[in-house]
């Protein structure tokens, strides 16, 4: 068994892959060690054959193609052929800092951690290091459950070094079916069951680049109603799993946070009010709307509130004023 495999999907990243698989050769364990996983997600750009050409210079790069699926579905076939102790879900438009791997795994291994965040939230990725500093500025080992309720958490897939095993034993995968926004639903649900996770507090060695074509930035009408079926899936597993009751907010918190993001999106791309009024009925018959987590903080409360009493004033409204900027 390897100690790490780095899990690559493709799909139209030619102008970044080979940055990304650079950095990722470019590490301080023996390449026995370790592999990297690439599934070509149907790619119809240059990107496997620059691919292909890279891999001809490194044993451990392992390469298959498959039917475009959507990322989630390509990250599961990388782990179905995965065999080591941890794996690493990276985007093939970002990259790593080089010689990372040693410490990172070092500190996974001493803590025998299911999940080990290594990078911050993007918000705040700019006010952060992206330098490897070792073990001093790593947090103390806590639950996936208080790590949750902290609500400082990030939800970004390739921000956690993840237990091989603890994945496994808990029958944990991505979402089928949908093409981005797979980390809303998975991460939260990974943080539940795992009983030992850690964080790096002030630095980050993932550098997460913002493509204004990626999948999670563009819209389009399947990725908008993505979203609705992450919420539907995070308030049924709130429905099939036994929790206290502050993690059952955590829960539907987040699911109506991921539907309020959808109408943002609506709004940002001034889309038309029918297409709004089609989101909020898929909304209502998948049973994430209305609304119905609790806050404490009296703006969101508001929010909800409005969204729930008044949802097509409320998006007249703010479409309006998302016009006039």
């Amino acid at each position: 068994m390897k100690k790490l495999s780095f899990i690559v999907p493709i799909y139209n990243t030619q102008d970044y892959v080979v940055r990304c698989l650079t950095s990722l050769v470019n590490q301080n364990i023996p390449a026995t060690e370790y592999d990297i996983i690439i599934i070509d997600d149907g790619s119809i750009d240059n990107g496997l054959e620059l691919v292909e050409n890279f891999a001809k210079s490194y044993t451990n790069i392992r390469i298959f193609s498959q039917e475009n699926k959507g990322p989630a579905e390509a990250r599961n076939k990388g782990f179905e052929l995965s065999n080591s102790k941890y794996v690493w879900f990276i985007d093939s438009d970002d990259w790593i800092t080089e010689n990372c791997v040693k410490e990172l795994l070092q500190i996974a291994e001493d803590g025998n951690l299911d999940m080990f965040e290594v990078a911050p939230s993007i918000a705040a990725q700019s006010d952060f290091q992206k330098v490897f500093k070792g073990s001093s500025s790593i947090s103390s080992v806590l639950s996936g459950k208080e790590r949750l309720l902290s609500g400082d958490d990030v939800v970004g897939i390739w921000c956690y070094i993840y237990s091989s095993e603890f994945l496994r034993a808990n029958e944990l995968s991505f979402m089928k079916g949908i093409y981005s926004y797979e980390d809303e639903e998975f991460i939260p649900k990974a943080l539940f069951f795992a009983k030992r996770v850690a964080f790096i507090k002030d630095f980050s060695v993932y550098f997460y680049f913002i493509r204004e074509n990626s999948v999670c930035r563009s819209f389009s009408k399947r990725s908008l109603f993505d979203k609705l079926y992450v919420a539907n899936s995070l308030s049924d597993f709130v429905k099939n799993n036994s929790m206290e009751d502050c993690l059952k907010n955590v829960f539907n918190y987040r699911a109506s946070f991921v539907v309020l993001s959808g109408v943002n999106c609506l709004i940002a791309a001034n889309a038309e009010y029918e297409l709004f009024s089609e989101y909020l009925a898929k909304a209502k018959q998948l049973h994430v709307y209305p609304l119905k987590a609790k806050s404490i903080e009296m703006k969101t409360r508001v929010l909800f509130w409005l969204w729930n009493t008044f949802p097509h004033i409320t998006y007249k409204i703010k479409k309006n004023k998302n016009e006039k900027k």
